[in-house]
């Protein structure tokens, strides 16, 4: 019977899961400490750790990273009262950075602008101001588009900062560290 701690897939397994918890880490400091949190949003670069999980871990495992990060951000660093629509968010936004950006996909300027666009459109303004909306219960259609206009300048500056840094995260981390 071979040792699985020999290596092999196993090996492959215990860096996966190294990984996913170092994402984690990166997560929780970049949204909890390195974002500045207005009211009705916040402003930060949790997006990077979203990037790069997705890059190496494609769009599971990247969901996942995007789940605990989340539910340990808030136990550990609570703003505010619990809401499990931003931990949905926060899923969805690691998967669909996996989806778009796994692997040699985050090389491709069509899957760079198709997450920049679908997560910060779908996931940010959409589904974000929706939890918020539903949590302030303020449930008018009229409430929603007043939380959503203001957004719309911060929302199209991070959409051409992910295109911007997704090449760079690509050409950067994940082309030396997958070699």
């Amino acid at each position: 019977m071979r040792n699985n701690l020999s290596g092999g897939r196993s090996t492959n397994l215990v860096r996966e899961i190294v990984f996913m918890g170092i994402m984690i880490a990166v997560d929780v400091v970049a949204v909890r400490f390195l974002s500045f949190n207005m009211i009705t949003m916040r402003i930060g670069t949790g997006f990077i750790a979203n990037i790069v999980a997705g890059m190496y871990l494609g769009p599971v495992r990247a969901g996942i990273v995007g789940l605990i990060a989340d539910l340990i951000g808030f136990t550990l660093f609570p703003v505010g009262v619990f809401f499990p629509g931003f931990t949905l968010s926060a899923v969805v936004s690691g998967a669909l950075s996996g989806f778009f950006l796994e692997g040699k996909k985050s090389s491709q300027k069509f899957n760079i602008i198709a997450y920049a666009l679908i997560s910060t459109l779908l996931v940010d303004t959409l589904m974000n101001t929706t939890w918020l909306v539903l949590m302030l219960h303020d449930g008018a259609f009229s409430k929603f588009m007043f939380r959503l206009m203001p957004r719309i300048p911060n929302q199209i500056a991070v959409i051409v900062l992910k295109i911007i840094l997704v090449p760079i995260l690509y050409r950067t981390l994940f082309k030396r560290f997958r070699a």
